[in-house]
């Protein structure tokens, strides 16, 4: 019986770079190109028409980012494997796709030489990431060490409080917290109570600034 074939989908908004993309991928044995799309509504209706293993998406493209899609599907049944090209070296998105289980990222430059290695890498449960993304990764684990060598209580952090903690960082109001996590204010309270008692912080701005202090390693 033959061994089935990865079913891949594409999506970047730039058509020459996707065009080159699509051209490598229908050649290569042992994949299928089951569509390409140039913005993130296009490629979630492909998500859900096709159900492809793979998905290879830009970040940064119109009316919805690869976060955005990557949010949308995250914790569906047959969900695929995302991974995300970047044109830039840019640290900033990496923990947001780490929480939202991104299996892959690729640096654009890299992508025509990488690309089939990193689909059949994800599509086998594993990790790729580009040698760049690597380096940041082991530097926010270190940070992250180290961070809770300084303050122990960031261990005792429940899932929620640690969501709620990120939030605070992005200078985000309880109000806003609670509009986007869909609970009242008084639960985002609760949480803020209780992570400020777990960190021993007082004081009516501890918290903030405890937060904006860290916010690179949360």
């Amino acid at each position: 019986m033959a061994e089935s074939k990865i079913r891949v989908v594409v999506a970047d908004d730039h058509p020459v770079f996707r065009a080159g993309l699509v051209q490598i991928l229908s050649a290569s044995e042992g994949i299928t190109l089951a569509g390409e799309a140039g913005n993130g509504e296009e490629l979630l209706r492909l998500i859900s028409e096709e159900r492809p293993d793979v998905v290879l998406t830009d970040i940064d493209m119109p009316r919805k980012s690869g976060l955005e899609v990557a949010e949308s599907v995250k914790g569906e049944p047959g969900a695929p494997k995302i991974i995300l090209l970047t044109l830039f070296e840019d640290e900033s998105f990496f923990n947001r796709a780490l929480d939202l289980g991104v299996a892959g990222f690729l640096l654009k430059e890299n992508a025509p030489s990488d690309i089939l290695t990193a689909i059949r890498s994800v599509h086998s449960g594993k990790y790729y990431i580009s040698s760049f993304v690597s380096d940041f990764m082991i530097r926010r684990s270190e940070g992250t060490r180290q961070l809770e060598s300084r303050f122990p209580g960031l261990k005792h952090l429940t899932a929620s409080e640690k969501t709620v903690l990120m939030l605070i960082s992005q200078g985000k109001t309880s109000r806003e917290i609670s509009d986007e996590l869909f609970v009242s204010i008084k639960t985002t309270e609760t949480h803020r109570s209780s992570i400020a008692r777990k960190l021993n912080l007082t004081g009516p701005n501890a918290l903030v600034k405890f937060a904006a202090e860290i916010k690179n390693h949360l």
